[in-house]
């Protein structure tokens, strides 16, 4: 991360992504871009638990920053918090299940390898 250019790109994806977090979560194109992301991360080789440390360090500062701004409307922020963690927990899902299968593919690749080998 010691590319600026590199940095600025991805605060400008991070920020899209940001935006995007719940819009139209129940079409298909909401959840191939989701799963382009876990595949992005699990490509860069981003461990899943840095990933998912992330993910839940930014869901935190989203929530705080909602608990702020209805700090007096106790139904109101209670209902943005469910709404924000089932956004996040869908979103979390699709990214676990993308390291997964591309973990299964290249384990089932290796096997293929390990036979042929044999």
């Amino acid at each position: 991360m010691s590319d600026p250019a590199l940095v600025a790109r991805l605060k400008g994806t991070q920020r899209q992504y940001l935006l995007s977090l719940g819009l139209s979560a129940d079409c298909v194109e909401y959840a191939e871009g989701r799963l382009r992301i876990g595949l992005t991360h699990e490509r860069v080789g981003l461990k899943q638990k840095w990933y998912l440390g992330a993910y839940h360090k930014l869901f935190e500062l989203i929530l705080q920053r909602i608990a702020d701004r209805y700090l007096g409307d106790e139904r109101r922020l209670s209902s943005l918090t469910h709404t924000l963690n089932k956004i996040v927990t869908f979103d979390e899902i699709i990214v676990v299940e993308t390291y997964f299968h591309a973990t299964m593919q290249r384990l089932e690749e290796s096997l293929r390898w390990t036979t042929g080998a044999h």
